[in-house]
């Protein structure tokens, strides 16, 4: 014995090994269908048992957690954002943010700056998702507000560039939870 283990040797004559051999790629398919089937049946369990922990959504074909943190500043960075227009504008974000699917998170303007944090469906990109807010809410705040284009000259509201950063719930945590919990299967 080693290890505490017993060993055990298997004699196997010449004919045999060869048949094993020739069966091996089919029995080792087979084992391996059932290994990878019982790892999508443990994952789908997985998901389904940790969605509210980990704030998943389902879409036709999608199972996502996307979460994205914005920050973007009016041209020439004026403190315009305070008031009625920042209300407005707080209201604007949040019909883009229905009519696309997406869900506010957290949002915090500043008379100079907007944090927003929203989830999103895979299907946008960060910068489509830029676009449809900033674009609509532009729109909508000079109809709204024409005295903003005598501070914002050039007929643009927002500067082009903006920040994004992509942030999830599944920590490294989460995933070494899974993996244990696989162990078993």
């Amino acid at each position: 014995m080693r290890g505490g283990k017993q060993q055990m040797h298997i004699y196997v004559d010449a004919e045999l090994h060869r048949k094993l051999r020739a069966i091996a790629p089919e029995v080792t398919g087979k084992i391996r269908g059932a290994l990878e089937d019982a790892i999508n049946e443990a994952l789908s369990f997985w998901i389904m048992k940790r969605e509210d922990e980990l704030d998943i959504k389902r879409g036709a074909h999608t199972v996502w957690s996307l979460n994205y943190h914005f920050v973007f500043v009016p041209k020439y960075r004026k403190k315009i954002l305070e008031g009625r227009v920042k209300e407005r504008l707080r209201e604007l974000i949040a019909e883009q943010c229905e009519k696309h699917g997406f869900e506010i998170i957290s949002i915090e303007i500043m008379p100079d700056h907007i944090h927003l944090f929203i989830s999103a469906p895979p299907r946008y990109a960060p910068s489509e998702i830029m676009k449809l807010i900033k674009g609509y809410t532009a729109r909508e705040l000079f109809k709204e507000f024409p005295e903003l284009k005598k501070e914002l000259w050039g007929g643009e509201f927002w500067a082009k560039s903006y920040y994004v950063a992509s942030h999830g719930k599944v920590s490294s945590e989460t995933i070494r939870r899974y993996i244990e919990e696989c162990q078993g299967v």
